[in-house]
């Protein structure tokens, strides 16, 4: 949305009860943790938790901007060390799937990232297979705010 966007209905903070846990926490502070992981990158905006038209999943994150000259959706997932490989494997699949399709009808790049635990990315690498060339998938550490690998030509 565009700064200064008014709202016609107030809309209620949905679970209380996750306020001030990491995983809402970091979803919250995506954009400055991409601005200071990849500073050569400019992200414009960003949103945490939001529901997009046509996509049957919420991602915990998005910043919009421009990396490696081209205008890109970065989309974030904080990995949940609460679920078996299995589980995390299906939850990644099926976001990966929805975060690509969004990609696909805006016609702007992804970075698909999912800060977690390794032994969560280690579950999640099996969805990050067969990948368009648009779309570049990066898996970080959740506690090490500000540090994401270093992405090379979309991979």
């Amino acid at each position: 949305m565009p700064r200064n966007t008014s709202f016609k209905k107030s809309r209620l903070e949905e679970n209380l009860y996750q306020i001030g846990y990491e995983h809402r926490t970091i979803a919250r502070i995506w954009p400055a943790w991409l601005k200071s992981a990849w500073p050569q990158a400019g992200i414009w905006t960003g949103w945490s938790e939001v529901g997009i038209p046509g996509l049957s999943v919420i991602p915990d994150g998005l910043a919009w901007g421009r990396i490696q000259g081209y205008e890109t959706l970065f989309w974030l997932e904080v990995g949940d060390q609460n679920k078996n490989k299995e589980q995390i494997l299906e939850v990644t699949s099926t976001r990966l799937r929805q975060a690509i399709q969004l990609s696909e009808r805006t016609g702007v790049r992804l970075v698909f990232t999912l800060l977690s635990i390794p032994w969560v990315h280690e579950a999640a690498r099996w969805a990050c297979v067969y990948l368009p060339e648009e779309v570049a998938v990066v898996m970080g550490e959740r506690r090490w705010f500000g540090e994401l690998p270093v992405m090379s030509g979309g991979r």
